[in-house]
């Protein structure tokens, strides 16, 4: 039974070949050398990257068969991007040797690695059970032999490698200069200097800009620099889809000025999966709409987030009525504010006659709706438009009430606020202030918050500016309070110090309250120069994050949600070499087969780069495509040799022998056979005891 390390740290050089080359090509020999004594000796191979599936499991070996394996070994077994798990592959062969296939009689493990403390921890105690060294006591135990076989470099390995890629926004808007950070990282034992860092970005079908370089002049051992860069995607160039906006690939590379300080050039790159959209979906639900648009609530919000004119805000803003919004699908927007609405609607769309299992089999079709893919409650029943509005935002939405004369407090108590279980952070009770104007409170913002930072000062002059006439009263309750559900973000002046803007998380979501209104029937903040800023810095606040949906590690799975009454029910899945799968999506664990919200999945993420998930729509021609990025875990980055004297030593008297790589050509077959003689020896003494039993025995009886 072998146990062959194929993490990316094998791929360095040991001599003239890397690592896994000369761990290939010993192994090679060995069953070679098998094949030669006529034994039927069986072969097992695990992997690092996937021991559930080895490459061969009990495989018998014979002359012929020596060659095919030889040949497998050589084609299939390259340095994997998959992160290395070294004590669950020693998990999966300590299952092997009780396996069906395992021989009972001789069992020989060989576990070959470069030694690298990250499968190694230094700090993993000796009496840890659940560790490599506790693992590898056992198998020790269990089988006839161990061998431990160190295939790595003693000598210091320089490794210069790209640790990061963040996006600083939380969604990219085209035309808007976006703050990217790329962390690289010395791994080596000496100084890198003029590190040269390259970011390359452009939509998927317009091809690459020039790169964007910076140098590091000084990178220490054993530490990271993040280096900013800046960059905006041209609104020339975008063609948004359906799914709200258009893929672009981002590449951040570091490039050492020295080779020998840099011996893993697979992980110098880094890939970033960007979704550009025109600007930052927002819906403003208008409670109060009226012909002259000046004296519509949402006249001076809607003009804040998207002034008019050639500057750009990176918002995208809608305006609706309460009419309108029963039937827009809500998982199109990353902000909703609701302005003065009397109330919630009760419905919240149709939903369509869709058999998806019929789909499957294409035998039918489904019917185009409107209605968002959380429409439908686990039970196949039509949500209300209130619970899917509590639904998007317990998914990451960011909703914003403000209040006016138009509000309906008993219908708001009762099921926005639901005795604090609902969306409505506060209780509302009744409307103060004065409706003459003939006085004002003040905002009061009494600890630090990014919405309302203008008036976190006493002495701004914003606070003296503002006035507010009219507010709602309202009631928070206190355990919400101490619990931090519920945050007060600011408080009027007035002497009751009745809360002004108060914030409450709901799942993955929030809600930010204004307890006046944001027109200028309650108060002239809309005129004051603070306004705007404050606006545009809450719809960034309360946005969801998307710029890093479409990323994730090598070994991960792509996610999307997709909804069947807009798309086919089979997707078709592009991996970095350019190989084409057909998928098809599944319904989710906690839904029924009968709804239209299935997850598209794809699990086989093998390599570092991007992939593609391509969705074609029901009705309308042309393909939707997603991109999305994996990359290698950054610990596989850290090539710092393992302590093997301290595995020694945790290991104590343990059976386990280390070949060093100068001795790893000399195994031969007489070595997988150096414990057999012990079982030979102790059925031979059987055998003789048994004849002398017999002896006496049938003796006796005579």
């Amino acid at each position: 039974m072998v146990l062959l390390d194929d993490s990316l740290s094998m791929s360095v050089k040991n001599g003239s070949e890397s690592a896994l080359q000369n761990a290939k090509a010993a192994l090679s020999d060995f069953v070679l050398g098998l094949s030669n004594n006529g034994s039927r000796d069986q072969l097992t191979l695990y992997l690092t990257s996937d021991p559930t599936h080895p490459v061969f499991n009990g495989e018998e070996i014979d002359s012929q068969k020596a060659a095919e394996i030889v040949a497998e070994i050589e084609q299939r077994i390259l340095p994997s991007d998959r992160p290395a798990n070294l004590n669950n592959a020693l998990l999966e062969v300590e299952k092997g040797l009780d396996g069906p296939t395992a021989s009972k009689l001789n069992q020989v493990v060989y576990v070959i690695s470069d030694m690298r403390q990250g499968d190694w921890p230094a700090e993993e105690e000796a009496t840890d059970e659940q560790g490599v060294t506790a693992t590898l006591r056992r198998i020790a135990s269990a089988s006839s032999g161990c061998f431990l076989v160190d295939i790595g470099r003693e000598d210091d390995v320089g490794n210069v490698f790209v640790e990061e890629v963040v996006c600083k926004e939380k969604a990219l808007v085209a035309g808007v200069p976006s703050d990217f950070e790329v962390t690289v990282r010395n791994a080596g034992k000496r100084e890198a200097k003029n590190v040269k860092v390259q970011f390359v970005a452009g939509f998927q079908d317009g091809g690459e800009i020039p790169p964007i370089e910076e140098t590091i002049e000084s990178l220490p051992p054993g530490t990271s620099q993040t280096v900013p860069f800046k960059f905006a995607f041209s609104r020339e160039e975008l063609e948004e889809s359906e799914l709200g906006s258009e893929p672009a690939r981002i590449r951040a590379t570091v490039v050492p000025a020295s080779e020998d300080l840099d011996e893993l050039p697979d992980d110098n790159a880094r890939f970033f999966a960007a979704r550009v959209a025109p600007g930052l979906k927002t819906l403003i639900v208008d409670g109060d709409r009226l012909p002259s648009r000046r004296d519509s609530e949402s006249f001076f919000l809607a003009h804040a987030l998207s002034p008019p004119g050639d500057q750009l805000s990176g918002m995208a803003v809608d305006v609706v009525g309460e009419s309108e919004f029963e039937n827009l699908r809500l998982e199109d927007y990353q902000v909703i504010y609701l302005c003065n609405l009397y109330r919630i609607p009760e419905t919240g769309g149709q939903v369509a006659d869709f058999d998806a299992s019929a789909d499957a089999d294409e035998e039918t079709d489904a019917t185009e709706t409107t209605t968002s893919p959380a429409a439908n409650s686990s039970d196949g029943q039509q949500l209300s438009r209130l619970q899917q509005l509590e639904r998007w935002v317990a998914n990451g939405g960011g909703l914003v009430i403000s209040m006016g004369n138009r509000i309906d407090d008993l219908v708001y108590n009762r099921e926005l606020y639901r005795n604090g279980e609902g969306l409505l952070p506060v209780q509302l009770d009744d409307i103060l202030g004065a409706v003459d104007e003939s006085s004002w409170v003040k905002f009061n913002v009494e600890q630090p918050h990014p919405v309302m930072s203008l008036f976190a000062d006493s002495d701004s002059p914003f606070v003296e500016l503002v006035k507010i006439f009219r507010w709602w009263d309202c009631t928070i309750s206190e355990s919400d309070l101490q619990e931090g559900r519920v945050n007060v973000v600011a408080r009027f002046t007035n002497p009751e110090g009745s809360p002004a803007v108060v914030e409450k998380k709901f799942g993955q979501g929030r809600v930010f309250l204004f307890t006046t209104a944001l027109d200028r029937d309650w108060s002239d903040w809309p005129q004051d120069h603070s306004y705007v800023p404050t606006m545009l810095e809450l719809n960034k606040y309360m946005a969801r994050q998307t710029s890093d949906d479409a990323n994730m590690l090598v070994g991960d799975a792509l996610e999307q949600d997709l909804d069947l009454s807009r798309y086919e029910l089979q997707f078709q899945v592009t991996s970095p070499d350019d190989a084409t799968t057909d998928a098809q999506a599944v319904p989710p664990q906690d839904q029924t087969e009968d709804q239209l919200f299935y997850d598209a999945k794809f699990d086989e993420v093998d390599r570092k780069g991007f992939y593609q998930m391509v969705f074609n729509r029901r009705e309308a021609a042309g393909p939707v495509p997603m991109l999305f990025a994996a990359n290698i875990e950054a610990a596989e980055g850290d090539l710092t040799r393992a302590d093997v004297q301290g595995l020694q030593r945790k290991l104590g008297d343990a059976k386990v022998s280390f070949i060093s790589a100068d001795d790893l050509l000399k195994i031969n077959v007489d070595d997988a056979r150096i414990h057999l003689w012990p079982f030979v020896l102790a059925l031979l003494v059987g055998v003789l005891a048994l004849e002398q039993f017999l002896g006496w025995r049938f003796g006796r009886s005579r």
